[in-house]
């Protein structure tokens, strides 16, 4: 017969138990066939307090945890009906606090987080991310630890245009004109297998997973030749205009190449395999202000993109924005809370946040302010608290609110003086001065770490 028996018991020495309280009810509920559900104390005012146990119909347990004063506290570990372990919890009276880890029925890691007073401060771990990266990644031919295979260092600097406008510049690249030649005939037989595509492509997802948008992004041949054609005009032309008068091409494929310049991402100096790293950066003097380029890229809404080269010029398109599965976002930050390999990311990159318009109001650039603490290292991860932040903050050399509709229409950017970064280097940002759309003020809060892959 289901029902529930009922002890009052001393509290000292009660073992298993573990009650603090003076006096405890111990608590036996069971399934209608007599095999025990639920087995918990309390404490002397009624609330679960001390260590509880709870059972499958099978008799296989169900949860094991503790309780401190009816609140969950301490390391929480629910099962499947096997027996396997599916979640691994830390609270601290009743909130998130601590290691997360949850796992399917086959024991597969599905998540591995870190909470701090409910708050999620790491989303994933390490482990996950090494090995996200080496799937994205590897496959084609892409070293997940650093650049890829065969892209040109770093170099000095071209001046590029206006983010949302031309791209930044890169290190200068010497090509052979029939290197040329062959390389945009073979993009244009088969830019879906284009080797030089498909790497910046898998660069491409890589930073959107790390950055937690959608990271399935695909090519599409037209807009592969789309981008080809923009970046063969801007080699004519011998600059990046996202738009360009006609030099004398035929009209049509004028206006194919002039779709391509005001609808992609534009970079010279660096082959297409190191153009999204370009992007990414967009921290030159032309295009720190706005960052639009690293904005096209991270728009969760992007479904396709294409890639073209001529010479030192490279595009991407960013004209695909109908996905129909957006996530429903708070924001999207880069560097992401949580943990970042330094290969994807430089400390002199300006750093940015863009809230979801469909959550907040329109940022007021006057109100808006934001603010970036360093944290003293804990011995792992769950010694994250922010409560470790140091007294004054980082001084910023670069602060803007740009409120222009490249990919997410609006961005709080700003960069704080470092003097370099490290794995374990651990900050603390945080943004105040903005509203919901009801108006109700918000801060976002959150935790960046850097790691090594």
């Amino acid at each position: 017969m289901a029902g529930t028996t009922r002890r009052v018991l001393l509290a000292i020495g009660l073992g298993w138990l573990g009650a603090s309280a003076l006096l405890a009810d111990d608590v036996i509920e069971r399934y209608d066939d007599g095999k025990i559900k639920e087995r918990y104390a309390t404490d002397a005012e009624g609330r679960k307090h001390g260590k509880y146990l709870a059972h499958h119909p099978n008799g296989k347990v169900a949860v094991r945890g503790q309780y401190k004063a009816g609140q969950l506290d301490g390391l929480q570990t629910y099962f499947w009906d096997s027996g396997k372990v599916r979640l691994k919890a830390e609270y601290r009276e009743g909130k998130l606090h601590g290691a997360y880890a949850e796992t399917d029925e086959k024991g597969n890691l599905l998540k591995e987080q870190v909470f701090w007073n409910d708050q999620l401060l790491y989303p994933k771990s390490g482990r996950q991310i090494n090995e996200a990266l080496n799937k994205i990644m590897g496959s084609f031919g892409i070293d997940a630890p650093g650049m890829i295979r065969g892209a040109a260092p770093r170099g000095n600097r071209r001046p590029g245009g206006q983010g949302g406008g031309a791209g930044p510049a890169g290190a200068s690249t010497l090509r052979t004109t029939d290197h040329v030649v062959a390389q945009a005939a073979q993009a244009a037989t088969d830019p879906l297998r284009d080797p030089t595509n498909l790497y910046a492509l898998a660069r491409l997802n890589a930073y959107r997973y790390l950055c937690d948008v959608p990271h399935d992004i695909k090519l599409d041949p037209a807009q592969c030749g789309s981008a080809l054609a923009a970046a063969q005009l801007c080699a004519r032309l011998g600059h990046l205009d996202h738009y360009p008068t006609n030099p004398g091409l035929p009209e049509d494929q004028f206006k194919k190449a002039y779709y391509g310049t005001s609808h992609a991402n534009l970079a010279q100096g660096r082959a297409t395999r190191g153009s999204v790293d370009m992007y990414m950066e967009d921290s030159d003097p032309s295009n720190i202000a706005r960052v639009g380029h690293r904005r096209w890229c991270l728009n969760p809404s992007m479904v396709t993109t294409g890639f073209g080269e001529s010479g030192e010029f490279s595009a991407m398109m960013v004209d695909s924005a109908d996905r129909k599965d957006v996530p429903d976002y708070d924001y999207v930050s880069y560097p992401p809370r949580g943990l970042l390999p330094l290969d994807f990311f430089h400390y002199r990159h300006a750093w940015h946040v863009s809230v979801n318009p469909s959550h907040y109001a329109k940022p007021d650039p006057a109100a808006v302010k934001a603010t970036v603490w360093p944290v003293r290292p804990g011995r792992n991860p769950t010694d994250a608290d922010p409560e470790r932040r140091a007294k004054e903050p980082l001084p910023l050399d670069h602060f803007n609110v740009s409120l222009d509709g490249c990919g997410i229409p609006n961005a709080v950017i700003f960069r704080p003086v470092l003097p370099g970064l490290k794995a374990g280097d651990r900050f603390w940002v945080e943004i105040t001065g903005l509203k919901k759309t009801d108006g109700t003020a918000v801060t976002i809060a959150y935790m960046v770490e850097f790691m090594d892959l």
